[in-house]
């Protein structure tokens, strides 16, 4: 009901609406670095947070959540790890060397176990680094590693080969995708159990899965480092942020994702509960599917959809400050983002582009999205705008996981999707463009040249200018409508200490502390 009153407002207003969207505070109550351990004694045993989906599964190469990653950055380890200022610092690793453009030798703590009593050596990590580097939902970060020729030089020492220079290294092996599995478990129960069931050598270990509901971890008291002020973590599935928001005013949860906008002014006001936010890594966009249907593929029809689209008053109306408009490809807070500028909006300009391109006024257009309620909200006014020019289109809403399956078989014919470049990096911000099941995007080769001579290129002045002509290409061949710069918006309850609102909009719960 909210939502529709929201598109209502929008189509009866839609000229009193503003040009501009008003920049989102960027403000946050708490912080902590990863390199420190919190020192504040807990007061509580358990942390309850709440999601709006739920996780596919909790395998770090085999899904692309961010509730996921959420999760597996405290189940599991990884060689490295990245510090909210960007530092990479050690991990699973104590220390590195490069040893070429393509060679890396990493020596490993030899007092490592995983939550099953395995010993963690080098034979994990590479059958790690081999298997990220082919599983679909991984190689498009990991295919430059070479699994094949990544050789262990001895139980706590191994080098990893790549296949050709790659500047995002240690930011992919920071990253979800870095994590470690344990090669015996993964090889005698496959990865379908694995995911229901992980096994890492993180912070916290798997207790319980409770589809529908609820994921249940617990305390690694063996852990080889800093460990948890708290002993249990409850990840609830919530899927209404008004729900959410509720739950978090009544003291059910103590921390909720994905807070609405419309309720944000609510928590901050009450004396029970906090805002944390910050700005994110996170772009909003509509995909167009060019690759597998006709229809997308002459660049007028795609330039005409974008043109009928209002977009700074969907991004007013549907974020309510909390986003700044896109002007680019990638999001600004990425490193390499350059701004490009704002998108013509011109519906009567639109229609002439449509009908020059032949396009079927009678097709009807199907838009994708998944239970987040702004991408919802979103959807249904560019619904309202694309019939405006005569354009219709039909909303389909899903799981996440289910998206996420549709997303990888190439079935969507466009799809309303967030996504956030967890690393920062931009060769997975354009991460979309180079994955060859879920690139929704007809490949142009030197659209694909850039993006190859990018993620090669180690010097950042250079690497920066690349980016810089590949975000002016992309934007110029309308292969997606690129919505929102969108913030990380978390609610807590007033005694949750040390969250910190992790661009990547994957904070590190391990962290948190009670007052």
């Amino acid at each position: 009901m909210r939502r529709l009153r929201k598109i209502l407002a929008l189509t009866l207003c839609l000229a009193m609406l503003l040009t501009a969207c008003s920049p989102g505070a960027a403000t946050s109550s708490a912080s902590s670095s990863k390199s420190q351990a919190p020192s504040q004694a807990t007061v509580k045993d358990t942390l309850n947070v709440a999601f709006r989906s739920e996780p596919p599964n909790l395998d770090p190469h085999n899904n692309q959540a961010l509730y996921s990653f959420t999760l597996e950055q405290v189940i599991y380890d990884r060689l490295v790890d990245k510090t909210p200022k960007g530092d990479i610092v050690p991990m699973l690793a104590t220390k590195w060397e490069v040893l070429n453009d393509t060679t890396i030798r990493f020596y490993l703590r030899n007092d490592v176990s995983f939550h099953n009593g395995e010993k963690l050596t080098a034979e994990d990590v590479k059958y790690t680094i081999a298997r990220a580097s082919v599983m679909p939902n991984s190689s498009p970060y990991f295919g430059t590693f070479d699994g094949d020729n990544t050789t262990v030089v001895d139980p706590y020492t191994i080098d990893i080969k790549l296949k050709t220079p790659f500047a995002p290294v240690f930011n992919y092996l920071a990253g979800s995708r870095g994590n470690i599995v344990c090669k015996k478990t993964m090889e005698a129960v496959g990865s379908d159990a694995y995911g229901r069931n992980p096994i890492g050598s993180g912070k916290f270990k798997f207790v319980k899965w409770t589809s529908g509901d609820r994921i249940e971890l617990v305390r690694n008291d063996s852990y080889w480092g800093s460990k948890p002020t708290f002993k249990n973590l409850v990840a609830r599935v919530i899927i209404e942020p008004s729900s959410r928001a509720i739950e978090l005013e009544t003291g059910g949860i103590d921390v909720a994702f994905a807070i609405d906008p419309s309720d944000k002014d609510r928590l901050k006001a009450n004396k029970d509960t906090q805002i944390v936010s910050g700005p994110g890594y996170g772009i909003s966009f509509l995909t167009f599917n060019s690759v597998k249907f006709e229809i997308f593929k002459n660049v007028k029809v795609r330039e005409a959809l974008t043109m009928a689209l209002d977009i700074p008053s969907i991004v007013e109306v549907v974020y309510k400050g909390n986003a700044t408009i896109a002007d680019s490809m990638i999001n600004s807070k990425i490193s390499g983002y350059t701004r490009i500028g704002k998108l013509e909006y011109n519906p009567e300009k639109a229609k002439t582009l449509l009908k020059e391109a032949g396009f079927d006024f009678s097709q009807v257009l199907t838009i994708t999205v998944n239970e987040d309620a702004n991408g919802k909200d979103a959807s249904e006014i560019i619904q309202n705008m694309w019939r405006a020019i005569g354009v219709n289109a039909k909303i389909e809403s899903y799981d996440t996981a289910t998206v996420s399956t549709k997303s990888s078989t190439g079935e969507m014919m466009l799809n309303f999707t967030q996504t956030s470049a967890s690393t920062g990096d931009p060769d997975q911000a354009f991460a979309l463009w180079t994955n060859q099941k879920t690139a929704f995007v007809h490949r142009e080769q030197s659209i694909m040249d850039l993006l190859a001579k990018g993620k090669s290129t180690y010097d950042t002045k250079e690497r920066a200018k690349i980016y810089a002509e590949l975000q002016q290409k992309c934007w110029d061949y309308h292969g997606i409508i690129p919505i929102a710069n969108v913030d990380v918006i978390y609610g807590a309850r007033a005694n949750v200490k040390n969250l910190d609102p992790h661009p990547g909009s994957t904070p590190d719960l391990s962290l948190v502390t009670f007052s």
